[in-house]
């Protein structure tokens, strides 16, 4: 899901590498958003998604 721009931006190859990153990190945490948001999901499934502060 991580779009494409007409004209991409002209970065140094260890930020497009970090970008890159970033969107793969950014759709995994839309995935278990909406996987969380869409499913009856127990508190102990949930836990294993969401850290518990102590």
């Amino acid at each position: 899901m991580i779009f494409n721009i007409e004209q991409p931006l002209q970065v140094n190859s260890t930020l497009s590498t970090l970008l890159a990153e970033l969107g793969e990190e950014c759709e995994k945490v839309v995935f278990l958003l909406t996987h969380l948001k869409f499913t009856n999901l127990t508190d102990d499934p949930k836990g294993g998604i969401y850290p518990v502060n102590k």
